[in-house]
């Protein structure tokens, strides 16, 4: 009788299509996030109105950019090389948090066919913290691949409380950079590169960010917690702007203040949390594929066959559980 092996679905079309995908959306996506944060800012710069019906178009581009972004990000379950095609569509943006003089030398180029306001966006360290994301779920997304997924230890609690601190403390810190970096920006008129203070800055935020990332590999909640907290901020200030209530205090500077108000606004941290928390579903989706493919284990040493499996501790059918076929002399 002759014994069947399990046949396993091959990746490689997921793995085409996430990449595609990812490739193609990217570009789009920034381009609505970057053209509704022009519209968004440029209308309340005008009017000092949080709802106008000239902002509804600009919105409706910044909330399609964001689900874009989070579609991109969610991409990372079918194949890492979504969220590493999407991060080198964002180098530049990424570079210029540490580079200011790159917008001095992309601008008279880009102003030939886009607004100000759209290369602002992408080349003055706004959306550098996109790529941060999509290269952290680069990275995890291919370290979980290659792990073994444990669930339900003292441990997996821990790491989604600490992972959850590291991430939300990493986006803090980014902010008091991004604030500094801004002030730097008028003070030297991107002539000059950032202090040391401010790249230092930077780097502490990316290393709790990507250190909150590592955590997420032991609970995905991580990135449920944390990206769902940057869109209650979002919240939180829209419902302060409409009450005219001010939220500066000793740790939220007044120049801090208008940092996190132009990212509401522009809807870069109403993106951030999107895209965190479509990698949070990525990865728990990705830990219950795996944790199902751990279920399939080999039967033992006394009946094994090459091709003989047991699927959740039952034969997969009589053939294959047979044994090695014996041949007759005939």
């Amino acid at each position: 009788m002759t014994a069947y092996p399990l046949t396993v679905p091959s990746r490689a079309s997921a793995r085409i299509i996430g990449a595609v995908l990812g490739f193609v959306l990217t570009p789009i996506a920034l381009w609505l996030l970057a053209t509704g944060a022009a519209g968004t800012y440029s209308v309340l710069l005008e009017s000092y109105e949080l709802f106008n019906e000239r902002i509804i178009p600009a919105l409706l581009l910044v909330l399609l950019g964001g689900l874009l972004f989070a579609g991109v990000c969610w991409l990372s379950k079918l194949t890492s090389l979504a969220p590493t095609l999407a991060t080198l569509w964002l180098l530049l943006p990424m570079a210029s948090m540490f580079t200011p003089a790159i917008y001095g030398f992309l601008n008279p180029w880009t102003r030939q066919f886009m607004p100000y306001a759209v290369s602002d966006f992408l080349f003055t360290g706004s959306a550098g913290p996109l790529g941060i994301v999509t290269a952290l779920l680069c990275v995890t997304t291919a370290l979980l691949r290659r792990s073994k997924v444990r669930t339900g230890t003292p441990l997996t609690v821990a790491a989604a409380i600490l992972g959850t601190l590291l991430v939300l403390g990493g986006f803090y810190v980014m902010n008091l950079a991004v604030t500094e970096y801004r002030l730097e920006l008028v003070r030297y008129m991107w002539l000059d590169p950032l202090s040391s203070f401010t790249a230092l800055l930077m780097t502490i935020s990316i290393v709790l960010i990507g250190l909150g990332f590592i955590c997420a590999l032991r609970s995905s909640s991580v990135l449920f917690f944390s990206g769902g907290a940057l869109i209650l901020l979002v919240i939180f200030y829209v419902i302060s702007a409409l009450m005219n209530v001010s939220l500066s205090s000793s740790i939220i500077t007044l120049e801090m203040e208008r940092t996190l108000t132009y990212q509401t606004y522009s809807g870069i941290l109403f993106s951030l949390g999107l895209a965190v928390i479509a990698g949070g579903i990525a990865q728990w989706q990705l830990r219950n594929q795996i944790l199902r493919s751990q279920s399939v284990i080999p039967v033992g040493p006394s009946s094994y066959h090459p091709h003989t499996t047991l699927l959740n501790g039952q034969p997969l059918n009589n053939d294959q559980n047979r044994g090695p076929t014996s041949y007759s002399n005939s």
